[in-house]
């Protein structure tokens, strides 16, 4: 019997003994691990879109486990570009964060030392912030606003499905590689992508009257050579005339007549972009990580274009649609 307690006080004592070094194992976290992440952010506007977006991104972080701070610059607010690009050097963040194309644009050209993951970035490629959507080629990856083609083009066949040919105007320079795609899958489903491409909005009138007599249907590209507040009026008014469905570039076109539009939510995509810093900070490189696209969309249509084109929704479009008219 002595025999026996003495062998488990001993194996007692052994286990204390474990579980004493198991927590200095565990409570001994060195210094450079304890740290928060430093994120430098730069957000090219105020506006509330891409401050949704950059709430969402904080907030995903958080969910993630990440402990981090960060320096936030917005470039309506801030100091000039050298002075913001000075400072993010002497901040030494782990990662840069930025929020839409003029921030994005600022430090792809300013920074290639320091990983990058931008949101809310429509038409990269085009806009030659990335090679591709599969691979940056440099030291970025993000979260774009680009819609596929394919949702698009879902959504002009539900809304008018007699839809054959589709016409589109745009500007080599700034969508050309967009609408390039675009023809290639149009002909995979069936569809005739008709182009007309311009150098700039006094282009664009001659372009709607060659296309309105040969489509069913127009698609907007985000295209800043092709759409001005007078090229828009233009369209708009051909678009109700003829009876050409329009799809528009967002709920502001809607408003105004377009027939229907798909927005993005900015918080999915902050929520993304958080996901791919998460990927980052993990080792990935970012030249390797695919570029994300929005997974969802809202629909708005147009109450009084839906009737006076003569169009029916199905059951299953309205009640995804958001109704917009009396």
């Amino acid at each position: 019997m002595v025999l026996e307690d003495m062998k488990i006080k001993f194996i007692a004592s052994l286990l204390a003994l474990m579980l004493c070094i198991a927590a200095s194992f565990c409570f001994s976290v060195p210094a450079a691990v304890a740290e928060d992440v430093r994120v430098a952010v730069v957000v090219s506007s105020s506006v509330n879109p891409y401050k949704e977006a950059l709430e969402a991104y904080y907030d995903e972080l958080r969910k993630r486990g990440l402990a981090f701070r960060s320096m936030e610059f917005f470039m309506d607010k801030s100091l000039d570009s050298g002075n913001i690009v000075s400072r993010i050097r002497a901040y030494k963040p782990a990662l840069i964060h930025s929020v839409g194309t003029d921030a994005t644009r600022l430090i792809k050209e300013s920074i290639k030392d320091v990983p990058v993951v931008f949101s809310m970035v429509l038409n990269p490629v085009a806009g030659g912030i990335i090679e591709s959507m599969q691979a940056s080629g440099n030291n970025l990856t993000g979260a774009s606003m680009d819609l596929p083609v394919s949702l698009q083009f879902s959504y002009i066949r539900k809304l008018k499905p007699a839809t054959k040919k589709i016409g589109v105007i745009y500007s080599e320079k700034e969508t050309g590689a967009v609408v390039r795609e675009a023809k290639k899958y149009a002909r995979r489903i069936g569809l005739e992508l008709v182009a007309e491409a311009v150098d700039g909005p006094q282009g664009v009138p001659r372009a709607i009257n060659r296309l309105k007599r040969k489509v069913d249907f127009i698609w907007s590209v985000a295209d800043g050579n092709v759409f001005t507040r007078e090229t828009v009026r233009e369209l708009l008014l051909v678009s109700l005339r003829r009876k050409l469905p329009l799809m528009g570039l967002s709920p502001a076109f809607v408003k105004a007549g377009a027939l229907f539009s798909l927005s993005i939510y900015p918080d999915k995509v902050g929520r993304q972009a958080a996901g791919l810093t998460m990927d980052v900070l993990a080792g990935e490189k970012p030249s390797t990580i695919p570029i994300t696209v929005p997974t969802d969309s809202e629909l708005l249509v147009n109450k009084n274009t839906l009737k006076m084109l003569g169009l029916e929704l199905s059951s299953s479009i309205l009640k995804e649609a958001k109704i917009v008219g009396p």
